[in-house]
């Protein structure tokens, strides 16, 4: 049985919110906070003190004086110097001790670590795991509740995001959207009425509604189970954020049959297997619904896409597929040509200083639009840049050259690269998903 977003909410202790900069990955905690009655709520931001406290000052101009107010008596500490000055002066296990004597001295209720992921790097491997562990074991200890939250996922950050995952009962991905942002619920405690919801503010009060019914009806129910990360990511970028869809992506097959009680529109199933046996193909009939199947293969044998489509498939896909052609795919099997016509919508743009560029580029991830870049310290002649098409991007100046590819996986990037003459050893690429917008130039 189902149940409301606050009710489940109430049944968790431990929480994990992950998203991109902005007021709401702020401001929910203490909205989670207050809705479960917490009077003694510390904020442990790993974030320096004149960043978070401009942060708590943005949701001062926006809030009611009464919701404000609560925020304002929770108590807070920062950083007194950068995490890796810490971490060589004291390790992880005496930074754990000073975390269970803070607790011990302020007594909260529930403490929120925000931009914990601030704290580790790639090469601190080895103590995540066992850092993170202590963590969850101490909040049980203590009987404090824990709220952790984290920018955007990346590559770097997949082991320790992983370890957060085991211990929580309650997993948020934040989505910005033009005036409010959009949680989608990765995993909770109870199972949910929806798995997506809006939460904003509206006249200063907080509002939290169903995402699952827009202006023009339902919403699309898009049914993803992969255990490839990458499937999962690459949808969530595409239309994790699309108005017209509700994606809902399953951490097992169980979830698939409590979700298909719903009535799903379509499954995206990643098959894990290199051998299928098209099984999930044969749901098609039963639950009236399109399936996509992508296969661990690099290329589809003819006799595996006729048989998948003879079980009742409607596309069946390698690993490697086009992006080009997938998304054609995507959108005749869902009806609606939702990309293409934010690529028709595209500005043509004329880029003559790097602002310009990284403008352009900021505009393709807020619009979900899918690239490559390819940057160098090749120069290009203007007779090679004019081989790129109407709607990429570039830029040169004398010491790199940036270039956007729109609609081509990084996989499939060496013919272009081939025909630009520039050597993949001395390039670095990388696709849209790897690029996080609040620090793009890291990147571009």
């Amino acid at each position: 049985m189902s149940v409301r977003f606050q009710e489940g909410l109430l049944k968790s202790d431990f929480f994990f919110i992950k998203g991109r900069k902005g007021t709401h990955r702020l401001l929910l905690p203490f909205w989670i906070a207050k809705i479960q009655g917490i009077e003694h709520l510390l904020v442990l931001s790993f974030e320096n003190k004149t960043l978070y406290e401009k942060e708590i000052d943005k949701l001062e101009f926006l809030l009611d004086p009464t919701d404000m107010h609560y925020i304002q008596r929770s108590r807070y500490l920062t950083l007194k110097k950068s995490a890796e000055e810490l971490k060589k002066k004291y390790g992880y296990e005496l930074l754990l001790e000073e975390f269970k004597s803070i607790i011990e001295q302020f007594k909260p209720q529930m403490v929120v670590l925000y931009l914990f992921d601030l704290f580790f790097k790639v090469e601190d491997s080895e103590e995540i795991e066992s850092f993170v562990s202590a963590l969850f074991e101490l909040g049980q200890q203590k009987s404090v509740k824990l709220i952790i939250v984290c920018d955007e996922e990346n590559e770097y950050k997949r082991l320790l995001f992983g370890q957060i995952e085991n211990y929580v009962d309650c997993q948020l991905h934040l989505i910005p959207q033009e005036r409010q942002t959009l949680i989608e619920v990765e995993s909770c405690l109870l199972p949910l009425e929806r798995t997506q919801y809006r939460f904003g503010i509206e006249n200063k009060n907080i509002l939290l509604d169903s995402a699952e019914v827009e202006e023009g009806g339902a919403k699309q129910r898009i049914l993803l189970l992969s255990e490839n990360e990458y499937i999962v990511r690459f949808h969530r970028y595409i239309v994790g954020s699309e108005k017209e869809f509700s994606l809902i992506v399953a951490k097992d097959i169980a979830q698939i049959f409590e979700e298909l009680l719903l009535h799903p529109d379509s499954l995206i199933y990643f098959e894990k297997e290199q051998r299928s046996d098209f099984e999930i193909c044969a749901l098609s009939k039963k639950y009236d619904l399109n399936i996509l199947l992508f296969l661990n293969k690099r290329f589809v044998r003819k006799e595996d896409q006729i048989q998948a489509l003879e079980r009742g498939c409607a596309e069946v896909l390698p690993l490697d597929f086009n992006f080009e052609e997938y998304i054609a795919t995507f959108q005749k099997d869902h009806r609606n040509f939702f990309y293409a016509q934010k690529i028709s919508n595209l500005p043509d743009r004329k880029i003559t200083t790097k602002e310009e560029f990284r403008e352009a580029v900021a505009l393709l991830l807020e619009k979900r639009i899918f690239f490559t870049l390819i940057k160098t310290n090749w120069r290009l002649d203007k007779q090679k840049l004019e081989l790129l098409r109407s709607k990429d991007l570039h830029f040169q100046n004398e010491s790199e050259v940036s270039i956007v590819v729109i609609n081509v996986r990084k996989i499939h990037i060496e013919p272009i690269l081939k025909k630009l003459h520039i050597d993949p050893k001395e390039a670095t690429i990388l696709e849209a998903l790897e690029i996080e917008p609040q620090h793009m130039e890291r990147f571009v």
